[in-house]
């Protein structure tokens, strides 16, 4: 049981670590957006790069992520790591949430 608490706490301390890092492209107000699959998100982000002008290596420099992830997670792979998906978004001047159904 300790190992588990010590996985929550490291994870929350990222949290509170990444939230308080301003968003580089804020693009101005979005509407909120359903997504239901690892494709959806991955076209979200797409979307929101090109309004901000950015190429993949340039994004992926700036998140601190290599180009391939990038490439991969736009494309809706399923198997994308979180944190990096977390940087991306937070990049890009988006935020991840989770509601009830």
């Amino acid at each position: 049981m300790p190992q588990t608490s010590a996985k929550l706490s490291r994870s929350v301390q990222f949290n509170a670590d990444l939230a308080d890092q301003p968003a580089i492209f804020p693009i101005g107000n979005i509407v909120s957006t359903s997504i239901k699959t690892s494709e959806d998100l991955g076209k979200v982000i797409r979307q929101r790069r090109k309004a901000a002008k950015l190429t993949q290596k340039k994004a992926a420099a700036l998140a601190g992520i290599g180009v391939r992830f990038l490439s991969e997670l736009e494309r809706g792979k399923p198997t994308a790591q979180i944190g990096k998906t977390l940087k991306v978004a937070r990049l890009l001047g988006l935020e991840i949430q989770i509601n009830e159904r």
